[in-house]
């Protein structure tokens, strides 16, 4: 009596040999290299055959599943900018090794009730399938801006703004608070740390840039500094491209439900982040500046 099983093995050997999958062959090296640009769904679907067949064939084929990484858009001219400020980095801290130490990394980002997380790291083990759901997209919503600097190994915040940020709170915020945050900073290092912000509205306000070109001169790096910030950059600053997603992946980890537990969060989260971090942050920032000069200012994330 012949194998139940033979004729679907028969099928699948005729899909990976010889068989059309939709209009293209799938033992055609070129072929498989186009469904690329597909994810397992969409060439289930065009194919006609069933999900278990599809991946079964990209298995057998030796295809191999890999995240896509989102990036910042950037613009043409942005790669110059972008180029030139990784060679001015990396020649200034050939000149002086302590210099990334001597900048005061700052950026502002927005916590809110219902910030992004990423499910694929949520699972609940249970003995048996528990049904559980999480709730997005509430009508009542609130959220909080915070404000954190990294400078000389110690991270100072996050910091509660109050509201937006426009150019009056911002100097408020470099004139009344900043220096008390700095208080606990060696005076050496406030002597001698230079300050950096990206291209935020905020940051080069006619009032603000006064106060900054008189606190800061010649130890500013920003959108309109001696030392000029790329625009469209997060991927060169460390708040961006490390301690924000830290902090977010521990504060959306449970929903939130109050403004008041939101703060708490956020205070718990940042507590967990420390100092210890720091000397691995500088060798990738390093690694960081040079893949950019590699890819002539381009987008690099994807490929470190």
């Amino acid at each position: 009596m012949a194998n139940a099983d033979e004729p679907r093995r028969e099928m699948m050997e005729d899909i990976v040999n010889r068989k059309n999958f939709g209009d293209k062959k799938f033992h055609s090296e070129t072929s498989l290299e186009k469904f690329g640009e597909e994810n397992e769904e969409e060439v289930t679907i065009r194919s006609k055959d069933p999900g278990t067949t599809v991946h079964r064939v990209l298995k057998t084929n030796k295809f191999h599943p890999y995240h896509i990484r989102r990036v910042q858009a950037l613009q043409p001219r942005d790669y110059n900018a972008r180029l030139f400020f990784c060679r001015q980095m990396l020649a200034k801290i050939e000149q002086d090794p302590q210099f990334f130490d001597k900048i005061l990394w700052s950026d502002e980002s927005t916590l809110k009730k219902d910030g992004y997380f990423n499910m694929h790291n949520l699972h609940s083990w249970q003995l048996s399938h528990p049904h559980l759901m999480r709730e997005e997209r509430s009508q009542y919503q609130f959220k909080i801006n915070y404000w954190t600097g990294i400078l000389n190994g110690k991270i100072i915040g996050p910091f509660e703004l109050p509201g937006n940020l426009s150019g009056q709170s911002y100097l408020n915020f470099l004139q009344n608070d900043l220096p008390n945050l700095m208080e606990e900073v060696p005076e050496e290092v406030r002597q001698s740390h230079w300050l950096q912000n990206d291209g935020c509205p905020a940051h080069y306000a006619a009032n603000v840039r006064v106060y900054l070109n008189a606190t800061y001169p010649n130890k500013r790096i920003g959108r309109l500094g001696p030392v000029l910030w790329p625009p469209r950059s997060p991927d060169l600053n460390p708040l961006d491209f490390f301690y924000w997603g830290c902090l977010k992946e521990q504060v959306y980890f449970k929903p939130i439900s109050s403004l008041e537990e939101l703060r708490s969060c956020v205070q718990e989260a940042a507590s967990k982040i420390t100092e210890r971090h720091y000397a691995r942050l500088l060798r990738i920032s390093f690694i960081r500046c040079r893949a950019c000069i590699r890819v002539g200012g381009r987008q690099f994330e994807h490929l470190l």
